[in-house]
């Protein structure tokens, strides 16, 4: 599990972290929840490619966000990426699991 700084930009998200006992919360999220974004557009993550891996009907590419590596689904085959190149990440904030890291806690409403 690596840390990084989070600014949440949804009011749901905003909500369930004033909550939070102490002031670091573990964000859990699903592949889906993570897709290929424009450099630059708002609330992206500048990162870069860490691996490609076509199967088929899908290319799922490996990305660090912080310490953690992320896997994200290209839907079909016709992404083409190398490792090392650069790539924007974003994030659907309404889709993540939130915990209290000091309890241990869901903080999730679904």
């Amino acid at each position: 599990m690596g840390l990084a700084s989070f600014t949440p930009k949804s009011d749901r998200v905003r909500k369930l972290m004033a909550g939070v006992v102490g002031d670091t919360v573990v964000i859990g999220l699903r592949q889906s929840a993570i897709t290929m974004t424009v450099a630059g557009a708002p609330n992206s993550i500048a990162t870069e490619v860490y691996t490609v891996e076509p199967t088929g009907d899908v290319t799922f590419v490996q990305a660090r966000i912080g310490n953690t590596m992320c896997t994200i689904g290209a839907p079909n085959n016709l992404y083409r990426a190398h490792p090392g190149e650069p790539i924007a990440l974003a994030i659907d904030e309404d889709r993540l699991y939130l915990f209290d890291a000091d309890t241990g806690r869901s903080i999730t409403d679904f």
